[in-house]
C-alpha cells in the first residue's frame, strides 16, 4: 500500500486528494483538501474533508489560509483517526480470538 497526493481541477474549484493505494492498484480517497477561490481577486480558502471511514465524509469546520495548513491539520486528524480506528479493531480481533 502506498498514499499519493493528487491534485484535480473542476473550473474554479481545486481538489488535492490523498489517495491510498493498495497493492492491487485500487485507489479510494481519505482525505480531500478543497482549495476555493472563484476569481483573482477573491482571497483563496482552503477546507479539508476526511473519507477515511467507509465514504463517510467529515470535516474540520472552518476555513485554513493556506494549503499547508490544511495539509498539516488534514494529517494531524487522520493519525488521530487512525489510531482510534486502529484500537477499535484490535479490541474487535481479541473479542473474535476468545470465541
Amino acid at each position: 500500500m502506498k498514499l499519493e497526493w493528487k491534485k484535480y481541477s473542476f473550473g474554479w474549484q481545486k481538489e488535492t486528494r490523498l489517495v491510498l493505494i493498495d497493492d492491487d492498484n485500487v485507489r479510494r480517497a481519505i482525505a480531500i483538501i478543497v482549495e476555493h477561490q472563484k476569481d483573482k481577486s477573491e482571497t483563496k480558502s482552503f477546507y479539508f474533508y476526511c473519507t477515511l471511514h467507509f465514504g463517510d465524509t467529515e470535516g474540520l469546520f472552518r476555513s485554513f489560509e493556506s494549503f499547508e495548513e490544511a495539509k498539516r491539520e488534514a494529517l494531524q486528524f487522520l493519525k488521530k483517526e487512525a489510531i482510534e480506528s486502529m484500537k477499535e479493531l484490535t479490541y474487535i480481533m481479541n473479542f473474535i480470538e476468545k470465541k
